[in-house]
């Protein structure tokens, strides 16, 4: 099953199943309040929902016999630290596959509860675990109901034939691709295969129809256009490569006086690094139609413009996506859309944000697609207020 965002996504003779979930609130008391606590549920109290998993004999009458003795804290070592969180994180995953902070806050206040040996003196609750003490709860979709692994390979095949056809369905191929979500990210996040394994197996996700962002994205990003221009134009008589680069966009956006809407999107995109105190050098990649030789990144877009023209090109002739020194998408005709498409597979492949622009990422994601949007880095807090 899938959420349905759009009802053009449906093929012409699709049949919709609704199910129906029993109300959250009346099958356990949910406050209003807070979704994660219960009305008998006070915040000082453990969470009655998260199981507490068993660890090993040993480290459990080690923990134990210590603080009952003597009152002293469980000093871990490394192998127990990691016995300890493989068992909450499963727990988690068993309880929740996407959990909350407060669902964190649960298992921590459940752990050190049973656990007095394991709880932090520092700290009011004795839970003072940092984001780098969580245990990383990796979200693994379940298989659609009464589908099993070898229902959906037969699909992944379907589409691969479909994918060949002169004539695609392409509502028939993103339908299947919505249902063998599971099993791909399933591959993806358990066996971090190249990208080349997975063009492979899974051409269909590099198509812009499947890549379907645009609404949300495009809405987003005109909303704040005009807005990052004229924040892009106030940081442009900084010194350095920051001040020169946004001195460089905005002066071919005001020559080209076009009412072009990819034109200010372009524009936008390529100011939001320098916004953010970012280079772009090895992310954003020109080069000339006469000399297309270019030194590229193993993560990066391709634009390639005429040879009169200048190094910032808002209206390119062509864009492609590299992904591990690889060319996986091409034939882009507008900037903004080759942008999106890089960005969707960056994120549906798990791979690592480029680093000289990872908060320029963490913005579009956070802020403009509003994924995971819960806890903002100081940097792209500092701009979401601004704009």
């Amino acid at each position: 099953f899938c959420k349905l965002a759009c009802i053009d996504d449906l093929p012409n003779r699709g049949t919709i199943k609704l199910l129906i979930l029993e109300d959250a609130m009346t099958s356990s008391g949910v406050s209003l309040s807070n979704p994660h606590l219960s009305i008998s549920q006070h915040p000082g109290q453990p969470s009655d929902d998260f199981e507490v998993p068993t660890f090993s004999h040993d480290l459990e009458l080690e923990g134990n016999q210590g603080y009952d003795q003597f009152g002293r804290q469980l000093v871990l070592t490394r192998n127990q630290r990691q016995q300890i969180l493989d068992g909450v994180a499963k727990a988690m995953y068993e309880r929740n596959e996407y959990p909350s902070e407060c669902d964190f806050e649960d298992a921590a206040e459940a752990l050190v509860h049973r656990h007095t040996c394991l709880a932090d003196n520092g700290s009011p609750k004795g839970t003072n675990l940092g984001r780098e003490r969580c245990p990383e709860v990796v979200n693994l979709s379940q298989f659609p109901q009464s589908k099993v692994e070898a229902d959906l390979e037969k699909l992944r095949t379907d589409i691969a034939l479909e994918i060949k056809k002169t004539h695609k369905v392409l509502a028939g191929i993103n339908h299947c691709m919505g249902k063998t979500f599971a099993l791909r990210r399933q591959e993806i996040l358990n066996s971090s295969p190249k990208i080349q394994t997975v063009e492979n197996r899974w051409l269909a996700l590099f198509l812009e129809y499947v890549l379907n962002l645009q609404r949300s994205f495009f809405a987003a990003l005109d909303h704040h256009t005009e807005r990052l221009l004229a924040l892009s134009r106030e940081a442009q008589g900084q010194m350095g490569s920051i001040g020169h680069r946004l001195s460089a966009i905005l002066k071919m956006y005001d020559e080209m006086q076009s009412r072009d809407v990819n034109v200010s999107r372009t524009a936008a995109l390529h100011c939001l690094p320098a916004v953010l105190s970012e280079s772009d050098s090895e992310v954003f990649k020109t080069c000339k139609s006469r000399n297309p030789r270019v030194l590229i990144g193993p993560v990066c877009i391709l634009a390639i413009i005429s040879d009169d023209e200048d190094a910032v090109s808002l209206q390119p002739h062509q864009v492609s996506i590299i992904l591990e020194d690889r060319l996986v998408m091409h034939s882009f005709q507008s900037w903004p859309d080759a942008f999106l498409a890089h960005f969707g597979l960056v994120y549906a492949l798990h791979l690592d944000y480029p680093k000289p622009m990872s908060s320029s990422f963490l913005l579009i994601q956070q802020v403009f697609l509003n994924v995971d949007s819960e806890k903002l880095k100081s940097k792209v807090l500092a701009l979401k207020n601004k704009l």
